[in-house]
């Protein structure tokens, strides 16, 4: 009966984790308490996860990475990858993924990715190349850098902490921080060069012209307002002649919340939104010819004192609590003092009412305020700008203490002088009291929905591993698949891993399936450690599709399509399950 009640947790979470009928981690935490209240774990077990040491480690490294972002160190390596390139494009792109990949062996691959992003945009603008031919190997680059230690992967911390729940029962020792490595450093390697000429070539190319368009000569679709003395009063449509005189079309007009048809004889009306689709210096320029407000669900401001107005981009971050909620319901007008001038999705123009219109993470949004509030906007976590990030508020004067702090503890962690979340935890503790970061920074910094996913899914590993699940689940594998020795084992495990890790969680996946890989692999006489190992990197790999935080972050940028991560996330994903297998194989003879 326990069997039965694990086994049915388990497939309704599968289901509702790839349906994301719910968040992520409330379907975990409903798992978890599926199997406390259904009596297969007791409640130290059920919340075991939350005092786990990988669950801290998680937590303590959000932290760090935010405090090297906030003293300009991250910005600094950037910079210096900009100057070696030059202008040659190999060599850029060769730049870009060493750099990518470095920084995320230790820092989380989607900060890396958001914080190199801005220098791609201006490179590829000087060397005349479109940003699809960069984004797409940043994130690659990113991913396979995460695989090089313990701490560059959620994932890799997720199975490390099954391990050390569990050391009673595997026997098997935690991973040290640079056990990774030895397959790590292979897969980046073999990966850049894949990236380097078999992926350079499969990459998408646009029309490079599109690439060189600032945000003036782009087409918007956004909501002007007619003013009370507007000379547009009264005007019909054909009379206003939006077309002939600013190339603009005019896709609606709502008068008292109504939609309405637009038509040559539509008669104008004080207070009338437009839904107008045009180049952004036409709308500017019809805004201030013809007394048009920009509309943003907010309360007005002064916007003659606003000399100083910019224009920028920005993305809805991975961890932005807008996610599904809309402008007006955000006040973000009020909030940021700021107007949204349109919104991009998947490189299209919502022509919905902007203030009604859902958020979805990866959305563009273009942005206009006075270059303080604009500054501002730039420091939330919420966003990610797209420009460059000089103008960005930096601790640069705490840069050198930040490095210091960074370094220590990697050192420390690396010669295994203490446990690497104590490590983690007295460096988070040590950039905050020396300021390179603030505690409520900190606490902005932190992916909560990961830790809360990783801390609810560990106790389910418990529950297969007390009711003998994972045996049973080993049993069958080992049955159909034993033919061809632990490899072919090992290879059957990284493919299902691999198919359910695109719809899944990376870690909730890991979790769930580390347990069966280490049962099987106990039970034919493998080293259970690398199979865990193993189960670890093929988690993390979200080549294939744009539907993880990494990729996700890229798709919109570089207007790919979904075939676009097929063709080429998928070509490299049988490159990284076969250099894997290879290093395993050769390593702890699998």
């Amino acid at each position: 009966m326990a069997i039965a009640i694990v086994l049915a947790v388990l497939i309704i979470g599968v289901v509702l984790f790839i349906t994301e009928v719910l968040p992520i981690d409330l379907v975990a935490v409903l798992m978890l308490l599926g199997l406390t209240l259904t009596g297969v774990l007791d409640v130290k077990e059920g919340l075991s996860g939350f005092s786990d040491p990988a669950v801290l480690t998680i937590a303590g490294f959000f932290v760090i990475s935010a405090a090297l972002f906030n003293t300009g160190v991250v910005e600094a390596i950037g910079r210096r990858m900009h100057s070696v390139s030059g202008s040659n494009q190999t060599i850029f792109l060769l730049v870009l993924m060493l750099t990518a990949a470095a920084l995320a062996s230790f820092l989380s691959n989607v900060v890396t990715t958001a914080v190199l992003m801005p220098a791609v945009f201006a490179i590829a603008r000087r060397l005349k190349e479109p940003v699809s031919k960069f984004l797409m190997p940043l994130a690659f680059a990113a991913v396979l850098g995460g695989k090089c230690t313990l701490v560059g992967s959620s994932t890799n911390l997720a199975v490390n902490g099954l391990l050390s729940t569990n050391y009673n029962k595997y026997h098997i020792e935690p991973f040290s921080l640079f056990d990774f490595a030895p397959v790590g450093i292979p897969l980046v390697i073999i990966g850049i060069i894949y990236l380097l000429t078999i992926g350079k070539r499969l990459l998408p190319k646009h029309d490079s012209a599109e690439f060189e368009n600032e945000f003036g000569s782009k087409e918007f679709v956004t909501e002007v307002v007619i003013g009370p003395k507007s000379p547009l009063t009264e005007k019909t449509l054909a009379e206003a002649d939006f077309r002939g005189t600013y190339d603009l079309q005019i896709l609606g007009i709502v008068r008292q919340g109504e939609r309405l048809l637009p038509h040559r004889d539509s008669r104008l009306e004080p207070n009338d939104t437009l839904l107008v689709k045009g180049r952004l210096e036409q709308i500017l320029s019809i805004k201030d010819a013809q007394g048009l407000e920009i509309k943003s669900d907010r309360t007005p401001y002064d916007t003659e004192a606003q000399a100083d107005t910019v224009i920028v981009e920005a993305i809805l971050a991975p961890t932005s609590a807008f996610v599904g909620r809309t402008l007006k319901g955000i006040r973000f007008g009020t909030r940021y003092h700021a107007d949204v001038l349109a919104i991009y999705r998947h490189s299209r123009a919502l022509h919905e009412k902007l203030g009604d219109i859902r958020l979805a993470f990866g959305d563009v949004l273009v942005i206009q305020g006075s270059a303080e509030n604009i500054d501002q906007l730039r420091a939330d976590p919420n966003f990610l700008t797209l420009e460059d990030i000089e103008h960005t508020p930096l601790r640069r004067n705490k840069a050198m203490l930040a490095i210091a702090i960074f370094v220590l503890s990697a050192i420390i962690a690396g010669l295994n002088i203490a446990p690497i979340a104590l490590v983690a935890l007295a460096a988070a503790a040590a950039m905050m009291l020396t300021r390179c970061i603030t505690i409520q920074e900190a606490y902005d910094r932190i992916d909560w929905t990961s830790i809360v996913l990783i801390a609810a899914t560990i106790p389910l590993g418990i529950a297969m591993e007390k009711t003998g699940a994972a045996e049973m689940l080993a049993n069958y594998v080992t049955q159909h698949f034993s033919f061809g020795g632990p490899l072919v084992v090992l290879a059957a495990f990284f493919i299902f891993t691999i198919l359910l890790t695109q719809p899944m969680a990376n870690a909730a996946c890991a979790l769930m399936i580390a347990p069966i890989a280490i049962n099987v692999a106990n039970q034919i006489g493998a080293n259970p450690r690398a199979f865990a190992l193993t189960i670890a990197i093929a988690a993390s790999c979200t080549f294939p599709t744009p539907l993880e935080p990494v990729t996700a972050i890229v798709y919109g940028p570089g207007k790919y399509r979904f075939a676009d991560y097929l063709k080429v996330g998928g070509l490299l994903t049988v490159v990284v399950m076969i250099v894997t297998l290879l290093v395993v194989h050769l390593r702890w003879g699998v």
